[in-house]
């Protein structure tokens, strides 16, 4: 059986602590961990695949734009799952395209006006 010694040295607390990690003990944190592994059975809805389609700058787009109107990321996961293929498709076309925040801002702004 292995022991490590572990040392946190906390200034602004002015502490040291010291602790004993032994196999046991890694064995446990490891069993503890697993709680959470995501499932890689859980199918996700057809609105979230979409979602996750996007680049994360429209994303960001969609989301602004859906918590302006006063929805919120639920509205905009039904709203795209209960488009068709073909409506989905001209969606996401329709939709600029953007290389940064700034833009989206920008974008946004401008649009409100």
């Amino acid at each position: 059986m292995n022991t490590f010694y572990v040392t946190n040295v906390d200034k602004k607390k002015k502490t040291i602590t010291t602790y004993e990690l032994t196999d046991e003990l890694v064995e446990e944190i490891k069993d503890l961990l697993e709680i959470f592994k995501p499932n890689p059975n859980i199918e996700e809805s057809l609105g979230f695949k979409r979602l996750l389609s996007f680049s994360k700058y429209k994303m960001l787009y969609l989301s602004v734009v859906f918590e302006k109107n006063g929805l919120g990321r639920r509205e905009l996961i039904n709203f795209l799952e209960n488009l068709s293929e073909n409506d989905f498709k001209d969606f996401k076309k329709s939709i600029p395209t953007f290389k940064n925040r700034n833009q989206v801002r920008e974008y946004i702004c401008k649009t409100k006006k």
